[in-house]
This record gives C-alpha cells, structure tokens and sequence, in this order.
C-alpha cells in the first residue's frame, strides 16, 4: 500500500511543519 505510506508520511510532515512554524514564529518573519 504505497497510497497509505504517502498519506502517512504527508500528515507527519503537515503536523511536523504546523509545529515548526509555532515554534519559528517568535524569531520572526
């Protein structure tokens, strides 16, 4: 199931990259 890795891995980095800009957000820009 290829679909379901890419599903997969496409959430991680959506989740991963909400909580990089959280955290990149107090250095501005």
């Amino acid at each position: 199931m290829k679909w379901f890795l890419v599903v997969f891995v496409c959430l991680s980095a959506c989740h991963y990259a909400s909580q990089e800009q959280k955290n990149s957000n107090r250095q501005g820009d």
